[in-house]
């Protein structure tokens, strides 16, 4: 089973998401900050981190930014921010996809999928 961090302040979609992808063999553990996320991130392993760019009052691209600082997990944006330049911001950031809100959950699941895989793939060809 994958482990999936959500960090997302909107507990709707997380709660969406927390019944929609087990049924796809994916974990998902939210969390409201991104002091959390991180601290969690630092103690536990996982898969892939969802971030939505709008978490608290912390901008999404400083989490990015964090994250990278001690990791080279896979991370996706979801966010109804979608404009050029935060993705340009975010690609630019090393972040795997960039997926625009409202979004259908299967078109989320597939995209997990795809950015797992070619993790897993990138990793064998290291080694």
């Amino acid at each position: 089973m994958l482990n999936i961090m959500m960090i997302e302040n909107d507990v709707e979609i997380a709660s969406l998401l927390a019944r929609i992808l087990p049924l796809h063999h994916m974990s998902l553990t939210s969390y409201l900050t991104p002091e959390d996320a991180l601290h969690a991130l630092s103690e536990k392993d996982y898969d892939l981190v969802i971030l939505d760019l709008l978490v608290s009052e912390f901008d999404g691209l400083e989490v990015c930014r964090k994250i990278r600082d001690f990791s080279n997990i896979p991370i996706m944006i979801s966010s109804a921010r979608s404009d050029i330049q935060q993705k340009l911001g975010a690609l630019g950031l090393g972040v795997d996809d960039y997926l625009p809100r409202p979004c259908d959950p299967r078109e989320l699941i597939t995209r997990i999928q795809n950015v797992i895989s070619r993790s897993v793939t990138l990793k064998r060809n290291m080694f």
